[in-house]
Order: C-alpha cells, then structure tokens, then sequence
C-alpha cells in the first residue's frame, strides 16, 4: 500500500525474463483501491478496499457475479491487510487517511470480524496509538489468538493479541525500515512460512525473510533474498506463497515476479492489465492452483500457477 495512491535501475539480481504467456481473466472489478485478499475454506474471496472501509465478497464458483458488500468497519476509510486466525474469523487492519495528500487523521487499528453467523460481526480489538499505518496481516501458525502485523512507516513488526486485546513490537530491523521519513514504506506484505516470516520492504526494494518462534519473535538474523531498484511508481507490495515454497510477489506498477525455492528470480508478467497490482493468494482445495491478484485500479483477477513456467 502506498498511501499516496500515485502512481529499475537494474536489479541487482539478474531477473530471467519468462517465456510464458498466461492468460490473465478479470473476475470482478470495484470502483475502488483493492488492497488485499483472502480466501475462505469455501473458496470463496474477502477483499479489502481503500476509500470506505468495506470488505466485499466474491465467488468463483459464480463468475459473472461481481463482488458484493460484506461488511464495513466504522470510523475508517480504509482496510489495509487481512487473515484468517480460525475457521470463518478474520484479523485486519483498519485506518483513517487523506488519500489526497497522504495524512494521516487517526490512528490505526485492528478489528476482528467473524463470518460463522448469518450476518458478519465486526468488533474492535485494539487500536495502535503510536502507529499511523498497520499493514501487512499473517497469522501465526498453531495459533487462533494471535496475528504478527507489519508497521509500514515505523518499520515494525507487532504482535496482536487478539484475546487479551494488546500489542507488543516483536521485531525490528533495519532491513523493515522506510529508507527515508514518512511518508517513506518500510515493511508492507508479510506471510509465515516454513519457520520464516518473509517479508517486503517497499521503498527498500527488498525481499527477505527472518526465522521466527512459534510466538512470532525472531530467532536469527534477517536475509535479504531478492533487491529491486525501487521508485515511487516501482515498488513491491505483497505477495503469494505456495505448497512448494515459490514466491509471487506483486510490483507495481504491472509486474509479478516469482522468486523459486531455488532462488531464481523471473518476470512472469509484465502486462498493463495488471494494473497496480497489491496482493495475491493462491485458491484452497481444488483451487490450489489459482492465484488471484487484486490491483490497485479495483480488479480482482486470476491466473492458473500453471501457465506460469
């Protein structure tokens, strides 16, 4: 997220162009800054959106349905990360800013908003007095109480608990730091896996990763896997982890690029119908394979992993 909403020098990674040539199919499209996704254990897709707070809906199983109101959090205009800590309940991060000129009027909180009912239930867990942008959302593995959230323009990484209802910073690094003053990005998207949270650092340009406890603090040093030359329209997002470890990270303002498990890195799309991409999941189940983008011009938009190597 770029609170701006404005729209490489080379890498210093050698980035392989991709051979492929993956069809990309536009399944919904908003009137607004699509920010992140999730997807639900019926594959049915949350998606978070700047400008009014609202999570909508989306079934794949009905394409030609387009995304539906959920659910909005009050006294926001904005939601930023989302994750699902157990069946059918939902952590994400909420704030008040002027898109226009990228202040910010309040501070920044977490809500938890529970699906198991008929009518969605959104609660208030802890608001972040000293932090003007929570980002990034992962939950913990192992653990139904408790999220790691990115600050974006503090450079941290805190732990929520969403029982006890309070905070506390678990990480903090030079590699997660803006470059520069707000409103300069540091830390943005971030998801556990294998042991590690992986991470991107906007402004940076970089990719890493650092090993975690099971109570989300870190246990080693940080490592940087993957530099771009970032600018304020060439810039990483958030991104996507599959079963085997390959990583797609969304870069504005067109690009996805997959960094395997052996540590290539590739361009698999450069398309101006990828316009502003922010975030990317991969589908559950049957739709293991399915990766879904969601971009800043208000499209959710899907791809098969397969095409793309």
């Amino acid at each position: 997220m770029r609170i701006k909403l404005s729209m490489i020098w080379a890498t210093i990674l050698l980035i392989a162009p991709c051979s492929c040539s993956p069809s990309l199919e536009t399944l919904a499209t908003l009137p607004l800054w699509i920010e992140n996704v999730v997807v639900r254990a019926n594959n049915k897709l949350l998606l978070t959106t700047l400008g009014t707070a609202t999570i909508y809906t989306f079934d794949p199983s009905f394409p030609s349905q387009n995304a539906t109101h959920l659910v909005t959090i009050p006294d926001a205009n904005g939601l930023v990360g989302i994750a699902e800590i157990s069946p059918d309940v939902f952590i994400t991060a909420a704030g008040t800013w002027n898109f226009s000129t990228g202040d910010i009027i309040s501070s920044a909180s977490i809500w938890r908003v529970d699906l198991r009912k008929n009518a969605p239930e959104a609660r208030l867990v802890v608001t972040v007095p000293e932090s003007n942008l929570l980002n990034g959302v992962a939950a913990l593995p192992g653990c139904n109480n408790a999220v790691l959230v990115s600050d974006t323009f503090a450079g941290i990484v805190y732990k929520i608990n969403v029982k006890e209802r309070n905070y506390e910073p678990v990480i903090q690094d030079p590699l997660f730091a803006p470059p520069d003053a707000v409103p300069s990005l540091g830390v943005n998207g971030i998801r556990i896996h294998g042991g590690y949270l992986y991470f991107v650092n906007s402004d940076q340009g970089l990719f890493g990763r650092v090993p975690i406890s099971r109570t989300g603090h870190a246990t080693g040093n940080t490592e940087v896997l993957f530099r771009i030359n970032a600018t304020e329209t060439t810039y990483m997002d958030d991104f996507a982890i599959d079963g085997l470890g390959n990583v797609y990270i969304a870069t504005h303002p067109n690009i996805l690029y997959v960094l395997d498990r052996y540590g290539k890195v590739k361009t698999v799309l450069d398309r101006t119908e990828l316009n502003e991409p922010t975030s990317a999941v991969f589908g559950r189940g049957r739709a293991k394979d399915r990766l879904y983008v969601t971009t800043g011009s208000g499209k959710l938009v899907a791809i098969d992993r397969r095409e793309l190597s």
